[in-house]
């Protein structure tokens, strides 16, 4: 497992797991959600994401949540495509 070290966001722990399978994503836990996001195919407009866990039925992130992942996201790409080649796909 290895932090996303090109950006960070507050009350949100950002990880890719070892040996995790395609397409390229990291993970975004929250208190009481856990989601995948998708690298390649983000755009600021719209966060490519699928939900891991809830502990409550229903409960997502925020959308001032989803938009600022999705701004990172969108922002960072290139970073985070080198991190996940380095920190997963290596390992695959």
């Amino acid at each position: 497992m290895g932090k996303v070290e090109c950006f960070s966001l507050p009350n949100l722990n950002l990880i890719f797991y070892s040996n995790d399978h395609l397409p390229a994503h990291f993970h975004v836990i929250g208190s009481k959600w856990e989601i995948k996001v998708y690298i390649e195919t983000t755009t600021r407009s719209s966060l490519h994401y699928s939900i891991k866990w809830s502990r409550l039925r229903r409960k997502t992130p925020s959308a001032k949540s989803l938009r600022a992942i999705a701004a990172k996201v969108c922002d960072h790409r290139l970073q985070l495509l080198e991190e996940w080649e380095r920190k997963v796909l290596c390992e695959l």
